[in-house]
């Protein structure tokens, strides 16, 4: 499971890669948001930062699209050490067990999803 530190730095690498964009994406708009960002990224939670975005819909799926590729990045570079934790999963659908070799997705919070149902799984094996 992904802690809040992770889900921080990622979000922070999302506004980063993102950022480039913004003067084209927000228009006149940019540089009061540039001030807000600043302050926010320094004293605001990971959901002031969020909700910053959402009233430009384009640059706020632009940063979630970002961050869900870093996170599937981090999810597939990371599997060795995920499935060293744990080497079965419990799907809540059925249910029944999958091999953590056979887990293929996460989702953003790095849970393991069940390869026929989509859903979040336990992990109930240990090495």
């Amino acid at each position: 499971m992904m802690n809040e530190s992770n889900r921080s730095q990622l979000l922070n690498i999302s506004i980063d890669q993102t950022y480039p964009q913004l003067p084209w994406l927000l228009g006149e708009d940019f540089p009061s948001f540039r001030i807000q960002l600043e302050r926010l990224r320094w004293e605001g939670s990971d959901q002031e930062l969020l909700n910053l975005f959402k009233p430009y819909p384009i640059a706020y799926r632009r940063l979630l699209t970002n961050l869900l590729l870093l996170a599937a990045f981090r999810n597939s570079f990371n599997d060795k050490i995920f499935t060293s934790v744990a080497t079965t999963f419990r799907c809540p659908e059925g249910p029944h067990e999958v091999e953590a070799k056979n887990v293929k997705d996460r989702n953003v919070d790095g849970n393991a999803l069940c390869p026929d149902h989509k859903k979040p799984m336990t992990p109930v094996g240990q090495p």
